[in-house]
């Protein structure tokens, strides 16, 4: 298997070493690929459907290892976070192996993964309901969950002496349907907001070398990023929906274990805070309900070392 791998990953790191294609064009050139391989009959304006000449020998050649993971993708969003559409998981894996190949032509030992967390989140509601004249203030707390993959380059420099590795990540948050307070606001409410949330995220992580031995690695790191939000909520008289990006922090610690033939598997504890997110009500006419909040999570995961 790691033969194979690393066979699939010389020819691509040949091809972009020859100077024949940049890393983002070929990245431009995978998606022309997978959309030319299907039929498309429909889409909404605000997607662009690309139509790309016959691919040439070189490129046909990487396409036939990695496409077949996004032959499900459909259409491609104008703006990287325009659409949930194009922040599923099966986009998102062959993503983030052209970004594999492009850091392995680059010389760094390389690492793919995966992993999946439980998660404890506080949930932040602010703003004020002009409609009945109260505030929208309420914390709620519950479980939830996420999937997150990443691509990462080991020991890209040092930090007073210990190794430190960079990751390109993307994580998908399960949708939720929370539940707080709306008239007449706490403590007592009788009418509550139920909100959907839908959130996807992608940035990058740092991680710092604390301390190694022959059965494990562990290592502290922190990041930034950007998050993506669609958020729609009522409470049977106002109602009020609004998607977009916000930024976010997170900081982790997690343990690296061994398991032979290239193979890593992780576990792993972080917590994320992201900015506030305005929902305005029945247009801004009734106010607005502001959301926000933080996440603690705990995650196994695998991954997979190149070199």
């Amino acid at each position: 298997m790691k033969g194979q791998w690393q066979q699939m990953l010389r020819r691509a790191h040949t091809y972009i070493k020859g100077g024949e294609q940049t890393f983002a064009a070929v990245a431009i050139r995978l998606v022309q690929i997978a959309e030319n391989r299907r039929s498309l009959h429909s889409f909404r304006t605000s997607r662009t459907v690309i139509n790309s000449p016959r691919p040439d020998a070189a490129t046909a050649q990487i396409s036939a290892t990695v496409l077949p993971t996004i032959s499900s993708c459909r259409y491609v969003p104008t703006t990287l976070f325009m659409d949930t559409a194009m922040l599923r998981i099966p986009f998102m894996i062959p993503f983030l192996f052209v970004a594999a190949i492009s850091a392995q032509a680059q010389g760094l030992d390389l690492y793919v993964g995966g992993e999946a967390a439980y998660t404890h989140q506080v949930h932040d509601f602010g703003g004020y309901n002009t409609e009945g004249a109260f505030s929208n203030d309420d914390q709620v707390v519950d479980p939830g969950s996420v999937v997150r993959l990443a691509v990462g380059a080991s020991d890209v420099f040092t930090l007073a002496g210990r190794g430190v590795s960079a990751e390109l990540e993307y994580a998908m948050f399960g949708d939720e349907t929370v539940t707080s307070a709306s008239f007449p606001g706490r403590p007592s409410p009788t009418f509550f907001y139920s909100t959907d949330v839908t959130a996807y995220s992608f940035g990058v992580m740092g991680w710092v070398d604390l301390y190694a031995n022959d059965a494990m690695t562990l290592e502290g790191g922190g990041g930034l990023g950007a998050m993506y939000y669609d958020v729609s909520t009522t409470d049977g008289v106002v109602a009020g929906s609004a998607d977009g990006t916000v930024a976010y922090g997170s900081l982790g610690l997690r343990a690296v274990f061994p398991v032979g033939d290239g193979f890593d598997f992780t576990a792993g504890l972080r917590v994320t805070q992201s900015a506030v997110v305005s929902i305005p009500l029945d247009a801004g006419v009734s106010g607005k309900l502001t959301y926000g909040g933080a996440r603690g999570e705990f995650s196994l995961g695998i991954r997979y070392n190149f070199n």
